[in-house]
């Protein structure tokens, strides 16, 4: 026996609804859905595709925002650690001053919020 699935797939099943409504209203006062309350089916299908549409394009914007911070950040996979301009060139730079000046105590960058992994104790950064 044949079977027809509706797709769970918001793109998918918000088509099909739209598809729905236009055989509908095509076939006028002799569509097989005159029984039916199909004003509200296309009311809710209206609004939500206004949703949809709106929650895509904020995933888009998000995307591309994220994008950017991660460039600003330094951390985009096009990015390496040597290009200045980003938060983790300086970051760094800063790393590799210090652990000059502090090379006996490493210790003293956790005052900068650098975490010291020497094997043993507090290596948290402290709060000024």
């Amino acid at each position: 026996m044949a079977t027809v699935n509706i797709s769970r797939n918001p793109e998918q099943l918000l088509n099909l609804s739209e598809n729905i409504i236009k055989k509908h209203k095509k076939d006028g006062g002799k569509s097989a859905l005159t029984g039916m309350n199909m004003s509200d089916m296309e009311k809710i299908t209206i609004e939500t595709r206004k949703k949809y549409d709106e929650a895509i394009e904020l995933r888009k914007r998000s995307e591309k925002l994220t994008e950017e911070v991660q460039k600003l950040l330094g951390i985009h996979k096009k990015q390496k650690t040597t290009q200045p301009g980003h938060i983790l060139y300086y970051c760094t730079q800063v790393r590799d001053i210090l652990k000059g000046i502090f090379r006996a105590t490493l210790k003293k960058l956790c005052d900068w919020g650098f975490i010291v992994n020497d094997g043993g104790g507090n290596n948290k950064p402290q709060n000024p």
